[in-house]
């Protein structure tokens, strides 16, 4: 089914459906632990969605946080999900603002993964959708023994056009493959085992905060530098992978 006929008609869609198009109206919270600066997505219903709005915001938190001298940063989610992906429901009939959902979600991935700061995901429960893209993009990633990651938007009758790419980059064409056509979902110790995060641990948000304090005594020169490496290694792949993950949403919303 086309998104298309899902925003058109998302008063006749099927609940299952709905899914995708739910709002979830997550909000960002940004705290301090010991002086790392700590952003938590949280939401009523606990899905921790991304919406248009929720990833300004997450932008300029970065940003901020960066501005401020920050050599490390950590990402979280309330409750018992990271990140279940995107929200469309603001998009309910506006391509336009789809299409915008697409460019500033792939515009916040590419920031986060340039940004001098080391950014930390700390996970807890599910990260699904566009949520392994937000994973992909951080530099380090620990999470409970419980997690699980998935790209699942097969079963609401969507394929994973934007999820698809930053999975495909961290487990590989086949595994990303079977993630896609069976919303299969790995476990934290296959997850360890790929490569999708570094540790599994009782406390995501405990270890995020040593490790950041680890780090920060590296230096700024040292981290900068790391940081760089790991951009130059893509050699622009992530960017041009995104903007074309993003021009494909565009056109299903179009229905072409």
């Amino acid at each position: 089914m086309r998104l298309c006929l899902l925003i058109k008609n998302a008063h006749r869609t099927p609940p299952a459906i709905k899914a995708f198009l739910e709002d979830t109206n997550v909000k960002l919270l940004y705290t301090h632990i010991d002086n790392v600066p700590i952003i938590t997505l949280t939401s009523e219903n606990g899905k921790n969605k991304l919406d248009v709005n929720a990833l300004r915001e997450l932008s300029a938190l970065i940003n901020n946080a960066e501005n401020d001298g920050k050599s490390c940063l950590v990402i979280t989610g309330a409750g018992q999900n990271f990140c279940l992906g995107g929200d469309l429901a603001k998009s309910s009939g506006n391509y336009s603002t789809v299409k915008e959902f697409g460019r500033i979600l792939t515009d916040t991935l590419l920031e986060i993964s340039r940004q001098e700061m080391i950014i930390i995901a700390a996970v807890n429960g599910q990260t699904a959708g566009g949520g392994m893209s937000l994973l992909e993009a951080c530099d380090l990633a620990v999470a409970t023994a419980g997690a699980t990651f998935s790209i699942p938007e097969v079963k609401i009758g969507m394929p994973p056009v934007i999820s698809y790419s930053g999975t495909y980059r961290m487990v590989g064409r086949k595994r990303a493959n079977e993630m896609a056509l069976f919303a299969s979902e790995l476990s934290a110790k296959e997850a360890l085992l790929l490569g999708i995060i570094n540790q599994i641990v009782e406390d995501p948000l405990k270890t995020c905060i040593e490790m950041a304090k680890t780090i920060e005594k590296n230096g700024a020169f040292c981290n900068k530098e790391i940081k760089l490496l790991s951009v130059r290694m893509d050699n622009g792949a992530m960017e041009k992978q995104l903007k074309s993950a993003a021009d494909r949403l565009n056109g299903i919303v179009m229905g072409v």
